[in-house]
């Protein structure tokens, strides 16, 4: 490695980041938070239910490379409609620094407005008609932690505000279950610099943002003055979209560096947490489910769309700043995060893991193998979904199964696979990319594969060819195949048949900047739709 990716390690004061954001800047990475410094620690670490503020779900969403928060708005409004629809959380929102959040509140920003007249025919059918106004897409309904409402159907207070006349709904407002959306901005313009820095700065923003939102809450109760001994629940879930995907594995890394580990035992072994504090704010944080879209785990070297020799692939990397020289393998960093524990053990405690790719070769920036970590040389198995739900996952695991998948009734996502939890042994002779490939199974994740070429603009239907999909005739013949063999099936174009650009990059969280990109990448909301649904079940189940 290169010595930018190694003479900052995880844990160590970098100069250059002199502690984390503001709002806890006594908080040095080197300075983790020991049990002998806290008050209580045994009983907090035996005793999940005693903390007077409900817990706090955080969700952060990040942009890729050459990216801005507001880009996946449509992600992060789709996160909080199905979050809003879910009878798990007491109050739903965004950040209160959460520019994007703040935007899709009103419906005056021209962004979050839309001529539907200048969308394609087929892709007006496809906008949520209670976004919809006149020709306008906006999104004025949206639930704001303002509003007041009454009891819903269940029971579950929704997005009860503090009120001077009525304090009792500030109480129950403290004491609920929160959803938190928030789009990071931290790495806007400058996602040159490499992985390292941006992901410090994720790490920064996302514990800055935490401690914001957890003091917000306390305030409720006025709880600003109390003692440390009253602990409050956080998880985090984070979506990495592209680069952002590699921004977030190294900021996990880093927030488990920054806090204290405790493990439970026995029947609470399940409720392992990070401890982390500030002043007089003590939090149990709990990392709950992972999600990346589109993200190079293991680098664009030998992953371009069309195949390179090795030395453009070097010239590549040094023109694109210390962010290509990490994407194509100049130095260490990328294996280092895919093999040493230091990123892997906090990955691993994620309770869900899960990565979207773009299969057949619709994706030119990221190819399926990079984006769902295969290797054409790797053994690691990968179990069909349905196969291995019926096998391997307990019931309880499941939820909301028989939920309808908008991608799936679309046909747009082709296939789930899983990777089987279990310890990496690194054999004889193994090469760089299968190390890496096998290192990220072992952890055990959920891949999904999709298919947007009919849903791109100008595809193309012709009269030849078979539109039979490769993985389906797999499926047939197997339960289980290996990660070569997948790699080979979903990297090929199945079917000459349907022609279209490889322009499922952006089109995969359907990104959007004005009228034309969401013309452009608009076809994948089926798909954002579908990841929200999957995502607010996967977080509501955390216990």
């Amino acid at each position: 490695m290169e010595s930018n990716a190694s003479s900052s390690a995880i844990g160590k004061t970098n100069p250059e980041f002199n502690g984390i954001a503001p709002a806890v800047s006594h908080l040095t990475p080197d300075l983790p938070i020991k049990a002998e410094n806290m008050h209580n620690i045994e009983e907090l670490s035996r005793d999940l239910d005693q903390s007077q503020i409900g817990p706090i779900h955080f969700c952060f969403i990040v942009h890729g490379h050459k990216g801005h928060a507001q880009d996946l708005w449509f992600l992060h409004q789709s996160i909080r409609d199905k979050a809003n629809e879910h009878q798990a959380f007491s109050h739903v929102g965004s950040s209160e620094n959460c520019s994007v959040g703040a935007n899709l509140n009103s419906a005056e920003k021209n962004q979050m407005t839309v001529d539907k007249e200048t969308l394609p025919q087929k892709l007006k059918s496809k906008l949520p008609g209670k976004n919809v106004k006149g020709n306008s897409l906006s999104d004025p309904q949206l639930k704001d932690s303002t509003t007041d409402s009454a009891l819903s159907d269940s029971g579950s207070l929704r997005n009860l505000a503090p009120s001077n006349e009525n304090p009792q709904n500030s109480i129950v407002l403290a004491k609920g279950t929160s959803f938190l959306v928030c789009n990071p901005k931290c790495n806007e313009g400058t996602t040159d610099d490499g992985v390292e820095k941006g992901g410090i700065r994720l790490a920064d923003e996302i514990m800055e943002t935490i401690f914001h939102e957890v003091d917000k809450k306390r305030c409720l109760l006025g709880e600003n003055g109390s003692s440390i001994e009253s602990p409050v629940d956080v998880t985090i879930s984070l979506i990495g979209n592209s680069l952002g995907g590699l921004y977030t594995r190294y900021a996990i890394a880093r927030l488990a560096e920054m806090s204290e580990t405790i493990n439970g035992e026995g029947e609470k072994a399940t409720k392992n947490f990070y401890l982390i504090a500030n002043g007089k704010t003590l939090i149990r944080l709990h990392f709950n489910v992972f999600y990346t879209t589109a993200t190079p785990h293991l680098g664009c070297a030998d992953h371009t769309y069309i195949p390179i020799p090795r030395i453009f692939e070097k010239g590549m990397g040094h023109a694109l700043g210390e962010t290509g020289r990490d994407l194509f393998r100049l130095n260490g960093l990328l294996l280092e995060m895919a093999t040493s524990p230091r990123f892997t053990e906090p990955l691993s405690r994620f309770r869900k893991r899960t990565a979207y790719a773009n299969a057949f070769g619709t994706d030119f920036v990221v190819p399926t193998t990079t984006a769902a970590f295969l290797d054409y040389e790797s053994h690691s198995l990968h179990y069909f979904d349905d196969y291995f739900e019926q096998e391997t996952i307990q019931k309880d695991e499941i939820s909301n199964t028989n939920t309808p998948c908008p991608a799936m009734e679309q046909g747009l996502v082709i296939a789930t696979f899983h990777t089987q939890r279990g310890p990496f042994e690194k054999e004889e002779n193994m090469k760089e990319l299968t190390i890496m490939t096998s290192s990220l199974d072992s952890l055990g994740w959920k891949k999904v594969f999709v298919d947007i070429r009919k849903q791109m603009p100008g595809a193309v239907s012709l009269p030849i060819g078979s539109n039979d999909c490769p993985i389906q005739k797999l499926k047939s013949a197997n339960k289980v195949v290996e990660s070569r063999e997948l790699a080979k099936v979903v990297s090929s174009n199945p079917s000459r048949a349907l022609v279209s650009l490889p322009l499922g990059h952006n089109a995969i969280v359907a990104m959007s900047r004005g009228p034309v990109t969401l013309a452009m990448n608009g076809g994948g909301m089926p798909v954002v739709e579908s990841l929200a649904m999957h995502l607010t079940n996967d977080i509501a189940s955390w216990k």
